[in-house]
């Protein structure tokens, strides 16, 4: 009867002590660890997550059609840096751990635009934040923003500025950026808590080598820096998130679009949809590959809550859309 209980009891005492330790270590990694997307300022136009930085060069330089992009300029310049930055995580893989890095497209003032890095250290690898500055480069000036530190550093031919907060390293070129990140640190306004933002990162895939996220409102503000004729819409969609792929002879980003449940967006009239039964179905050949159809049962209350109200930067156009969703129905 002993021998029994015993060898029960024995894998049940065996099982609970090795879920006990990782529990305990996950939420040691959950606790010392944060989210680099809580530091990018909310207004990103786009964010790029390379979740394997190490192996991104080697990865995007083994498809066709990388190559084929390389022989543009712009791109074979970026090329460049993406290099530099897999030669720096595989120089320094002791210390960035996680290899995953953050790139986010940003419109800064009134008429500028900025890049931010950003990515997560190994708290314990170093004995403090100035030997993640000797990485980067050299110390020209050390200051303050909002009670968080701000260096300046000469990193080759530019200059870049550098900041951190807990266990992640954030730096750009340009200063007012690095600012805005600071204060999105220490800011109760986060991406991960954007309803938005939140409900389109749920759907990603960890194991994609890189996340595409867009927000459509700020990508086509962050657009008109660069343009003589800007566009006008401005409250088109929220944001989307995707996973994206280079392959051989392919570029492909597939992923979901968050809705509000409100008409904030022109896109939120196609939330809560339903599949509406048509009557053609039953007259066409069987072999359609295609039959367009497009159809709105909420467009009165999208002409009322974007017209009446208001919302948008151009009455005019919107009265033009408005109009057209009223009459649409193909």
């Amino acid at each position: 009867m002993l021998s029994k209980t015993l060898k029960i009891a024995t894998p049940i005492i065996l099982i609970s002590i090795i879920l006990f330790i990782g529990y305990n270590s996950y939420k040691q990694v959950t606790k010392n660890t944060e989210n680099p997307l809580n530091i990018i300022p909310t207004n990103a136009a786009v964010i790029l997550q390379c979740n394997d930085a190490k192996k991104l060069y080697s990865n995007l330089n083994s498809a066709d059609i990388w190559g084929h992009l390389c022989n543009i300029s712009i791109v074979d310049s970026i090329n460049h840096q993406i290099q530099e930055i897999c030669s720096f995580y595989n120089q320094n893989s002791p210390i960035f751990k996680s290899h995953t890095l953050f790139i986010s497209f940003h419109k800064v003032g009134a008429n500028n635009s900025g890049l931010l890095f950003s990515s997560n250290f190994e708290r314990k690898a170093i004995a403090s934040n100035n030997q993640i500055n000797t990485l980067l480069g050299n110390l020209v000036k050390e200051g303050e923003y909002n009670n968080q530190p701000l260096f300046e550093l000469q990193h080759k031919d530019k200059i870049i500025f550098v900041s951190f907060k807990g266990d992640i390293v954030f730096f750009s070129e340009n200063k007012m950026l690095v600012e805005d990140a600071i204060r999105a640190s220490a800011s109760k306004d986060k991406l991960l808590l954007n309803p938005s933002f939140n409900s389109a990162h749920k759907t990603i895939s960890k194991s994609a080598e890189i996340n595409l996220f867009f927000n459509y409102n700020s990508l086509i503000e962050f657009t008109n820096i660069f343009t003589n004729k800007p566009i006008i819409y401005s409250d088109f969609s929220g944001w989307t998130a995707t996973d994206l792929s280079v392959k051989n002879k392919i570029i492909a980003a597939n992923g979901f679009s968050a809705f509000n449940n409100n008409i904030i967006n022109y896109t939120d009239v196609f939330s809560n949809q339903s599949a509406e039964s048509i009557s053609i179905v039953d007259v066409i050949p069987e072999n359609t590959s295609l039959l367009p159809r497009n159809y709105w049962n909420r467009k009165t209350k999208y002409y009322n809550n974007k017209i009446i109200s208001g919302v948008g930067t151009n009455t005019g156009n919107l009265f033009k859309i408005a109009a057209m969703l009223t009459t649409m129905n193909l």
